[in-house]
């Protein structure tokens, strides 16, 4: 037995050398926060699509949005709901509120956040979501994903807390820090929505605001389970 798993994890490793996959910022962004304020609860608006309002934005690339928008609602309902310090905001809830169509995001985030009474208001914005061409073991394209959350104070419509995420995942050996992300990956290629809810868990577990109002569950779980990898 012992043999067997040492073969195995030598032909892992063979695949590492040739194939195996890390992930790479596209560009270094550090999360912004200012001091921590105290917050009660935070409402979750529905993310939203990084569309070009100029028209720029390619059909297919405004499809894959979407289809990230949709990934990234099911992902932070996945992980979020029944917390009882966090409130999901629907369509329909927005659009029942009295707008006059000249709101700031920020003044919008203010009226929802008042209208559930809760004082920060979380906003997504997808702005990249290409899912791999290929398998676990060889791609044609990689995973890519690009998003950014920003948290909005109720009171003042200030930005309390922001993150990016923005990468593509890579082979392991163009860049050896990311070894640890990818053993935990089981040396595969993943997809597009598994590289969004490991960034969205990286995002959210690292917020101190997040923390503030999750107490009983500050991180959330890992979202790979290495036996069933291997």
């Amino acid at each position: 037995m012992i043999r067997f798993n040492f073969m195995i994890m030598t032909v892992v490793c063979s695949l590492v050398f040739l194939a195996g996959c890390g992930s790479t910022p596209k560009s270094v962004k550090k999360d912004v926060q200012t001091p921590v304020q105290k917050v009660n609860c935070i409402a979750i608006l529905p993310a939203v699509a990084g569309i070009d309002v100029e028209g720029k934005t390619s059909p297919e690339m405004q499809k894959t949005l979407l289809q990230g928008v949709k990934v990234m609602n099911r992902l932070l309902s996945q992980e979020l709901s029944g917390q009882e310090n966090i409130t999901f905001v629907g369509e329909d809830h927005i659009s029942g509120l009295i707008l006059t169509g000249g709101e700031s995001p920020e003044k919008i985030a203010q009226m929802v956040g008042r209208s559930v009474n809760c004082s920060a208001v979380l906003e997504t914005k997808i702005m990249r979501f290409k899912d791999r061409i290929g398998g676990k073991w060889s791609v044609e394209q990689p995973a890519s994903v690009a998003f950014e959350f920003r948290l909005i104070g109720t009171d003042n419509g200030n930005v309390l807390w922001s993150a990016k995420f923005d990468e593509e995942q890579i082979p392991v050996m163009e860049n050896l820090y990311n070894w640890s992300k990818a053993k935990t990956r089981g040396f595969t290629w993943i997809t597009a929505d598994e590289l969004m809810h490991e960034g969205m868990q990286e995002k959210i577990n690292n917020s101190p605001y997040f923390k503030q109002v999750m107490p009983e569950r500050s991180r959330i779980e890992p979202m790979y389970d290495m036996e069933e990898r291997f």
